[in-house]
């Protein structure tokens, strides 16, 4: 999602915005143009399942519990992934989610995920990744041509992107400076 497509729309989808796969307006009408989401959610446990190879009980943004199940065709990792990263209170981003009808669940919508390239878990809260997607949206908007200095906090035209990540923008040397030898670059 770019920048001028996330200002309508909250930083990450939740369930209830996410498309079904059956959905008419999933369909790519045009090849060359390719829409992509992102779902986020708090891990809230790694549950046993019957129907999945394993399951993740998460909690979205709109502070909706669901499932999210992994059919995967093959073995890409998954007891690593469930006994390294799946952590309560971290962040699951699926790249292109779709609801579905969870199995073995009556009426229970949920996530599965077939694919584990399209996963990532960061291990921060999902307020805190939030809260983070928020201001980086803040510090690289561009408003009448002008965009935020990284080290002194004034908006101007022409600042230079920062060499290691492309993300901070700076007036000039001193600045950039300022900003590396200081305690934001920690967070940066």
């Amino acid at each position: 999602m770019s920048g001028t497509e996330a200002e309508g729309h909250s930083s990450f989808r939740s369930l209830a915005e996410l498309p079904r796969q059956t959905d008419p307006a999933n369909a790519q009408i045009r090849p060359e143009v390719y829409r992509q989401w992102t779902f986020a959610a708090e891990i809230v446990a790694v549950a046993s399942s019957d129907h999945y190879d394993t399951a993740l009980v998460v909690r979205d943004g709109d502070e909706q519990v669901l499932t999210v199940g992994f059919d995967l065709a093959v073995d890409d990792g998954i007891e690593d992934l469930v006994r390294n990263t799946f952590k309560t209170g971290c962040t699951l981003l699926i790249l292109n989610a779709h609801k579905v009808d969870i199995r073995g669940g009556r009426d229970v919508t949920g996530i599965e995920v077939k694919d584990i390239g399209h996963i990532k878990v960061l291990p921060f809260s999902l307020a805190a990744v939030t809260g983070i997607y928020s201001k980086l949206l803040d510090s690289t908007s561009v408003e009448d041509g002008n965009r935020i200095c990284n080290g002194c906090s004034r908006r101007r035209r022409g600042l230079h992107p920062c060499p290691l990540c492309r993300m901070a923008y700076f007036c000039n040397r001193v600045c950039g400076h300022f900003f590396y030898f200081s305690d934001v670059w920690d967070n940066h």
